[in-house]
């Protein structure tokens, strides 16, 4: 049976008309030692902090590449930028976000879709985490 739900990108332009914006925002709080460290749990995180963001700019980009532009804003984490113990899963995936914000920067520019990425440090939030 498939699925007669349209994605939230469709339904976005065919309300507005197109995609100006992208805000990747998701992460969950995991702090574990290295040799603690959940090969399954950070599956799950890898899935949210880098392949979420990924997939929602493969979405987009078409979109954007056919208005003539848009912004992409990846939301990572000042840990990405530190080496803190017990954070080692959360601060590289938050890492690989950057990189893959980075390069989609590069890629886009000539499309004229800007790419950024906001570093939060200590944020107010119901941040869950995996223990």
């Amino acid at each position: 049976m498939k699925c007669k739900l349209k994605p939230w990108w469709q339904k976005t332009v065919e309300h507005f008309g197109q995609v100006d914006i992208l805000v990747n925002n998701a992460g969950k709080g995991y702090d574990a030692s290295i040799v603690d460290t959940d090969v399954n749990k950070f599956q799950e995180l890898f899935n949210l902090d880098v392949l979420g963001p990924l997939l929602a700019m493969q979405a987009v980009i078409p979109y954007m590449q056919k208005q003539g532009g848009g912004s992409i804003i990846n939301i990572s984490s000042g840990t990405a930028l530190m080496a803190l113990p017990n954070m080692a899963a959360y601060s590289s995936l938050k890492r690989a976000l950057v990189g893959i914000s980075l390069t989609a920067r590069e890629e886009l520019k000539t499309d004229k879709i800007n790419v950024g990425v906001v570093y939060p440090y200590i944020t107010a939030t119901d941040l869950k985490r995996i223990l």
